[in-house]
């Protein structure tokens, strides 16, 4: 079973002019740690932005000299991961998506109430 740690920082929300009362933006930092059954262990920063305009969200991961590692987009019914070379993953949802692309279950981008 693989286990994750996650820590994160974000700005403060900015209001997306012209969408919905639910869209919102971040911009911030990541650091996750991975402790795989083989009790092997490694890490992973970088910087993320994710906008959300309530209707359909991009969310891009960045390596620490700032180059897009990945980008997940999503919408009600579909969520898809495009990485850097090029290979891109589609699932029914975000949950789904990240099992794929992680190989585990991780619940991600549950919208919480302000």
């Amino acid at each position: 079973m693989l286990a994750l740690t996650l820590a994160a920082c974000t700005t403060t929300p900015k209001p997306i002019e012209g969408a919905s009362p639910d869209a919102f933006s971040r911009i911030g930092r990541f650091a996750i740690t991975v402790n795989e059954e083989s009790g092997k262990q490694s890490a992973v920063q970088g910087g993320f932005s994710w906008a959300d305009d309530g209707r359909r969200y991009v969310l891009d991961l960045t390596n620490p000299l700032g180059s897009t590692e990945a980008r997940v987009e999503g919408q009600t019914g579909a969520a898809s991961l495009t990485k850097a070379d090029g290979t891109r993953l589609v699932a029914d949802n975000p949950d789904a998506l990240a099992e794929d692309a992680l190989g585990s279950s991780v619940p991600v981008l549950r919208r919480v109430s302000r």
